[in-house]
């Protein structure tokens, strides 16, 4: 654990290593962190770290539009997985049939309409969509809980960035108070 700042390469980390994890800070417990940051480091190194979380936060409005595209994808790829899931059940159905069709033709003069109406009812189209359906809907949590995580990975750090931000304006401005 790096614990001088001049070594570190990232700010945030630095912090949550030496300062520990804000997410659960009370008020006063953000005062004593902007006290202790006052204290530990020089009016310098503070706006060198202001500069570099402001320049984080600053990328991840550029790149916001990559938080977009990934639900698009995922919209997408859910679309076309359950369009060949669903095409493929079709393509299984209409095999089937042609292959009774072929067999009735076959033995035309041999089957009866009793035969025929029981071999009908042999086949069972159930079972294959409720596969189908399964399949799809197996697809669409594993998207949804996919487009959770995403979306919960980007707001976390999103929101720790802004967290560091408003603590190191303030050691700044009490720093710069100081002297």
């Amino acid at each position: 654990m790096v614990r001088n700042f001049r070594q570190t390469k990232k700010v945030i980390k630095y912090l949550k290593n030496r300062y520990g994890n804000i997410r659960k800070h009370t008020i006063q417990d953000d005062i004593v962190l902007v006290d202790d940051l006052c204290n530990d480091h020089s009016l310098e190194e503070i706006k060198m770290m202001k500069n570099r979380i402001n320049a984080s936060i600053t990328l991840d409005k550029n790149n916001s539009y990559l938080n977009n595209y990934f639900i698009s994808l995922f919209v997408a790829f859910f679309t076309v997985s359950c369009t060949s899931i669903f095409l493929l059940v079709t393509i299984g159905s209409q095999l089937i049939l042609s292959s009774l069709n072929h067999f009735v033709q076959i033995n035309q003069e041999d089957i009866n309409q009793d035969n025929l109406n029981e071999l009908i009812q042999s086949i069972n189209f159930s079972e294959l969509m409720t596969t189908a359906i399964q399949i799809a809907g197996i697809v669409f949590l594993f998207f949804l809980v996919s487009i959770f995580l995403v979306t919960a990975i980007i707001y976390r750090n999103s929101s720790n960035n802004y967290m560091y931000n408003t603590l190191i304006e303030e050691a700044f401005e009490k720093k710069k108070e100081l002297d």
